[in-house]
């Protein structure tokens, strides 16, 4: 006994004093402090993003963040088991990746509107409804555990698009009533008749067949309205041609 007590550095009561001693339960804190290291370094991941992004290269961004959505995987399949369940590891990290998915649409939609090209618009529309929708599904993450959505930070894009689509058709528009009006109309069992309102629609079937192949509302929505307000610009201008030069139309039976 007491060869023992002196191994362990003294006497009886001293042991036993050493015995009584609660054990260390750890940093207190640590977990949070895990997850603020955690949040730091996914905050560095999408530094470099924001960098690309407004340099105007979209395409290797996107492709960057699809690179990044792919390792949630790796976290769900390695990270998050060696953690206890209570702590949803994995979840944390899909809050946090969408924080700043949001948050770097945001910063694209922010930038001079004369930097954002349509084509853009529409390649982030579809990255939105297509690949990370898709992806995140297949995590067997829901829409309802993304918020905010992703779809709200392009608002001000479609804008921006609905801006084009309207000065588009416009000048569609005014090149098909110049055109109309420089040709003679053809005699179709007796009455005058143009390609004029064939080819008009044929610019609203592309306008909103562009539109539709991104499958998002907002954005088909947004087309409609602008086509909508075109075609009443058409037939007013139209009807203001028709006043202003009958006179000058040639119109034979």
């Amino acid at each position: 006994s007491s060869g023992i007590n002196a191994e362990y550095g003294g006497d009886g009561a001293q042991g036993n004093e050493a015995a009584a001693k609660p054990i260390p339960r750890g940093v207190k804190g640590w977990f949070q402090k895990c997850l603020e290291t955690l949040r730091q370094s996914i905050a560095l991941k999408f530094e470099a993003l924001f960098t690309t992004l407004q340099s105007g290269d979209l395409e290797t961004t996107i492709g960057d963040v699809n690179a990044i959505v792919d390792e949630l995987t790796t976290v769900l399949d390695d990270v998050d088991p060696c953690f206890p369940e209570k702590y949803d590891i994995f979840r944390f990290h899909v809050q946090e990746y969408h924080k700043r998915f949001f948050g770097l649409l945001m910063g694209f939609a922010n930038l001079n509107a004369s930097e954002i090209l349509p084509g853009h618009i529409l390649m982030l529309v579809e990255w939105v409804m297509k690949d990370y929708t898709l992806q995140m599904g297949r995590l067997g993450v829901s829409n309802a555990d993304l918020q905010p959505p992703l779809l709200d930070a392009i608002d001000p894009l479609l804008g921006i698009y609905k801006n084009h689509v309207r000065n588009l058709m416009d000048e569609w528009c005014s090149r098909i009533i110049e055109q109309d009006r420089d040709s003679p109309p053809e005699l179709v069992e007796g009455q005058f008749a143009t390609m004029a309102p064939v080819i008009l629609f044929e610019s609203v079937n592309t306008q909103v067949n562009v539109a539709k192949a991104k499958k998002c509302d907002k954005i088909i929505v947004a087309v409609v309205e602008e086509v909508c307000e075109s075609l009443i610009g058409f037939q007013n201008n139209l009807n203001n041609m028709l006043r202003d030069q009958w006179t000058d139309l040639e119109l034979e039976y």
